[in-house]
């Protein structure tokens, strides 16, 4: 058995045995791109607003590749249980478990500046916008996320010179 899930042209996928793979791959090769060894019995696999997530027993955790050909965890706490679909609105995440709609309540998965999402508190996350968009003083150029995605860098902005 094999569950997977498609987002923003990769496959995050699990074989439903003890200690197998969950993997990264491309969605348009199949190309594998990461993977790390799991321990579960029980699994599914999902994804929503760019994020894969992996329901292994009764856990649920948030899952990507680290750059390094690996995958990296983050549990999710509260009240997420058995993952099946998930779905996101308004900053919350939506899963159906035994036959029930359920809110997550625990939004604390920590923002994680570089990963190209706009997560918590979050200005930005990578990127570029114009700088006319930030403020309506600046008349040209390009403002830059900053390192800490909690705002722009405008060191490339130019006003009228006034």
């Amino acid at each position: 058995m094999l569950d997977f899930a498609i987002e923003n042209g990769e496959i995050g996928l699990y074989k439903d045995a003890l200690f197998s793979p969950v993997e990264i791959r491309d969605a348009d090769t199949l190309a594998l791109k990461a993977n790390e060894f799991f321990g579960c019995f029980e699994i599914e696999v999902g994804s929503s607003d760019g994020r894969f997530y992996l329901s292994c027993d009764d856990e649920t955790y948030r899952f990507e590749d680290d750059g390094d050909g690996g995958i990296s965890f983050t549990e999710l706490s509260g009240d997420i249980r058995e993952l099946q679909d998930v779905y996101t609105y308004n900053g919350y995440t939506y899963f159906y478990d035994e036959n029930t709609i359920w809110i997550s309540t625990s939004n604390d998965v920590p923002a994680l500046c570089g990963n190209g999402i706009v997560e918590g508190d979050e200005v930005c996350d990578g990127g570029q916008i114009d700088c006319e968009e930030l403020d309506s003083n600046y008349v040209s150029g390009t403002a830059t996320c900053n390192a800490t995605c909690d705002g722009y860098n405008t060191n490339n902005c130019s006003d009228d010179g006034w």
